[in-house]
């Protein structure tokens, strides 16, 4: 793991231009603040190729400071008066507010920046009734950071000075361990999004991580398992097993088997068991053949899908029930067998 951010030169030139507009179209003190933060940061660190960028914004919302952003970018083209040569095409400002259930209940702007999103989002403020032993933190920025999901995601990059910033004290080291851990007690966290559940599980199979031993001790939880059955949409549920299943098959659903989250997740236990079993048999069989030869379809995903649902019941349940899938993906799970 390397202890420095490689920027490309696309992003330099970017970063350089996010700065200058954060400087030139400030209208009060204190100036404007950006700082990359997340995905982005711990994919860079790890060696990873990414373009999921989510910048917290210090001292304006996300929408506010993206609709400057699209003013100046328009002015210096226009004017001309930039001090960089190739000035960023900036397009397409939505604004939106994420649902209630999701972690960050704040305004997010969504900006195409020569084609490639970039998401803009206010720093948390400091809640005074946060129940989560978070409200004595003296800055937004250390009130942000211990609110995230993971400590590997809560580390940031700031764009003014270039210089990696981690107010858990924790995101580095656990990212050089291998490690997925929570910046607070994991009952706290975890309570905040309960789809942080299968977020760790997710990453664990993405990134090939442990998890550490007290969120491991957390996601075995009922109460948790029912906060996530209850109070999170099936598709965002959807969308992470799909990731989970995308990168490491087994590793997932032998985490969701052992964490006792299969019910919560697939909307039923009773027989999960086997259906894991499937999954691994199928895919060792599908690995020992050759891929001219094989009767088995090319997607890992549609084959452990089809593994886990043997009777029509459990089509439904699964397939257009507990994690609403497309369309397509749940046709091509039914139709394998």
């Amino acid at each position: 793991m390397t202890s420095r951010i490689p920027l490309t030169t696309w992003e330099k030139k970017v970063f350089a231009f996010l700065c200058s507009a954060a400087k030139h179209t400030t209208t009060s003190t204190p100036a404007v603040e950006l700082r990359v933060v997340g995905g982005w940061v711990r994919d860079k660190l790890l060696g990873r190729n990414t373009n999921d960028i989510d910048i917290v914004v210090l001292h304006a919302s996300g929408p506010q400071y993206a609709l400057r952003l699209r003013d100046y970018a328009k002015a210096q083209r226009t004017h001309g008066l930039s001090e960089h040569a190739d000035v960023p095409h900036v397009s397409s400002v939505i604004q939106f507010t994420p649902s209630k259930t999701a972690s960050k209940f704040v305004d997010t702007a969504k900006v195409q920046i020569d084609g490639n999103s970039v998401d803009f989002v206010e720093v948390r403020s400091v809640d005074p009734l946060d129940s989560r032993g978070l409200k004595n933190y003296e800055t937004s920025l250390e009130y942000d950071a211990f609110s995230r999901d993971f400590t590997i995601n809560s580390l940031y990059y700031n764009l003014h000075t270039s210089r990696l910033e981690d107010f858990t004290n924790r995101g580095l080291e656990d990212l050089s361990k291998m490690i997925i851990g929570t910046p607070i007690n994991p009952d706290a966290t975890l309570r905040d999004d309960p789809l942080r559940a299968v977020r760790a599980v997710r990453f664990a199979c993405e990134l090939g991580f442990d998890l550490c031993q007290s969120l491991d001790k957390g996601l075995r939880d009922e109460k948790i398992h029912r906060l996530l059955g209850s109070e999170v949409s099936r598709e965002r549920i959807g969308v992470e097993v799909v990731r989970c299943i995308n990168s490491d098959p087994m590793k997932g659903l032998r985490l969701i088997q052992e964490l006792g989250m299969a019910k919560a997740i697939f909307g039923y236990d009773e027989g999960f068991d086997n259906g894991v079993n499937r999954s691994e048999f199928a895919l060792d069989i599908k690995s020992s053949v050759s891929s001219g030869d094989s009767v088995f379809p090319s997607s890992d995903q549609v084959l452990v899908f089809s593994s886990l649902i043997w009777d029509t019941q459990l089509v439904k349940l699964v397939l257009h029930e507990a994690l609403r899938l497309s369309k397509k993906v749940a046709k091509r799970g039914r139709n394998i067998y």
